[in-house]
């Protein structure tokens, strides 16, 4: 019985002969000398067609693999206690004038500070009555011309305690609106958690924001400024949060919302990247915070340039290393370099402040109702002796009205294991290849490397000497 021919094993050549006739890759078999010239070449053709679709395909899906596309998850969860939100509450007054005690000097300047300052000429210092804002502010010059936690707060209660002392639960904390206080933020030795929901167990207090001893201020109204931020962040009094006038009962409900996105190479928001502050390698860079955040961040960062640009800081400043500036300094230097940083986000952009990769917000819907009734407004004034109660005094409750909470994820859209199936896929509908198919070629290329190297490496072997006839005997 007659045997098949078996290829030469040391001939490249008819190694590559044989795996085009034996190949599992479909339409390469059909490219053989046993058939018709014109039917090879059809073959060869298709074969080649399909493999170049197949590479542009392939192409096509590394480059989307590479721009690391992301999906948004949306997911609903519900936890047994929450972490409450950082409270910051700022009196819209920064002064309080009994303890500022200004002259005429100063009140020249608060009120060019104010909204009235734009119907109104600019300070001439040159004027001898200025002369007293030319002397550097002392040190704790903003915590004795402040309201403290004792002028504002008359009770304030934390789940199921009533607090009459408020330094319990609040905390002063110097922002660029002045001095304000903070419930469970950056300086709270512990973060506060609830497992309550409901406007009884929340955090709520009663304020007497004092308008007899009100100064002129950029804000014209009465009333406080409501921060609600993450634990970790720098409160941003001066572009969010809320007005709460007195004379009513502020009811404010939260909602918490968590967002992750996914770290470099990753973008997050458009063409930037996030900061992936809970790697293990993470160092946070920022000297007056002891949590990174990107307002805490531009804050530091808006303080330096005002510094390089007048050598002094404000009174509101968190560093304590730099002589603060005098009136005149702030008002003609480092108020302007503060709006200039504020207006210019080239300037913001050369901070190099990145977005950490997972943030917390807070969303809150506020609802008020008269303070107090005429009920009541005999007997307060009866037990606590105060007057002119609903141009002061107001109630503010902040609560979590449920447990749930949402997350808002980023993940990555294609994966490894997306991009092997992919590949397995196309090889199958362009080619009808499979991993194997992939192996018979590298055997066959390996193969030929080894039949390559015999060839090259393998000792010529000698031709043997000509014998010449033996000569005739002399």
């Amino acid at each position: 019985m007659d045997t098949a021919p078996q290829p030469e094993v040391n001939s490249i050549r008819a190694l590559w002969i044989h795996y085009r006739d034996s190949s599992t890759l479909h339409g390469l078999s059909h490219i053989s000398g046993r058939r018709t010239c014109t039917r090879g070449v059809i073959w060869f053709m298709l074969v080649m067609a399909m493999g170049i679709s197949l590479t542009v395909t392939l192409y096509d899906l590394k480059e989307q693999y590479f721009s690391y596309p992301t999906l948004t998850m949306l997911n609903i969860k519900m936890s047994h206690e929450l972490e409450f939100p950082a409270v910051t509450l700022c009196n819209i007054s920064p002064y309080k004038m009994s303890k500022l005690n200004p002259d005429e000097a100063m009140l020249d300047y608060l009120k060019r500070e104010s909204n009235m300052g734009s119907f109104m000429p600019p300070m001439n210092f040159s004027d001898s009555k200025y002369k007293l804002l030319f002397k550097n502010v002392e040190e704790d010059w903003l915590f004795n011309v402040s309201f403290s936690i004792k002028d504002l707060f008359i009770a304030c209660k934390w789940k199921e305690t009533l607090y009459f002392d408020c330094t319990k639960l609040f905390i002063p904390y110097k922002t660029e609106w002045g001095l304000c206080f903070s419930f469970n933020g950056l300086d709270s030795p512990e973060i506060h958690k609830i497992g309550y929901v409901g406007s009884i167990l929340g955090l709520s207090f009663f304020i007497h924001v004092n308008q007899s001893d009100y100064v002129y201020a950029r804000n014209m109204g009465a009333g406080l400024k409501i921060v609600l931020h993450a634990h970790n962040e720098e409160p941003n009094v001066m572009d969010s949060g809320y007005l709460v006038p007195p004379g009513t009962t502020t009811y404010i409900p939260i909602e918490r919302k968590e967002y992750k996105f996914l770290p470099s190479p990753f973008k997050a928001f458009g063409k930037e990247y996030c900061l992936d502050t809970e790697s293990a390698g993470f160092q946070n860079h920022l000297k007056h915070h002891r949590l990174y955040s990107y307002s805490g961040c531009l804050r530091e960062c808006k303080e330096r340039f005002a510094f390089q640009k007048c050598q002094c800081r404000n009174h509101h400043d968190l560093s304590d290393a730099e002589p603060i500036c005098s009136i005149e300094r702030d008002y003609n230097c480092h108020k302007p370099a503060r709006e200039e940083f504020n207006g210019n986000v080239t300037l913001q952009a050369a901070c190099g402040c990145s977005i950490p990769c997972s943030l917390t917000e807070y969303t809150t819907r506020i609802s008020h109702a008269t303070f107090p009734a005429n009920l009541y407004e005999d007997w307060i004034k009866e037990n606590f002796g105060y007057t002119s109660i609903r141009e002061n005094i107001m109630e503010v409750r902040l609560y979590y009205e449920s447990l749930v909470y949402k997350t808002f994820e980023k993940v990555q859209k294609i994966t490894f294991i997306d991009i092997l199936a992919s590949i397995g896929g196309q090889m199958g509908i362009f080619l009808g290849a499979s991993v194997l198919t992939l192996s018979e070629l590298m055997e066959v290329m390996v193969m030929s490397i080894v039949v390559l190297l015999q060839k090259m490496f393998r000792p010529t072997s000698l031709a043997p000497m000509p014998v010449s006839p033996a000569k005739n005997n002399q």
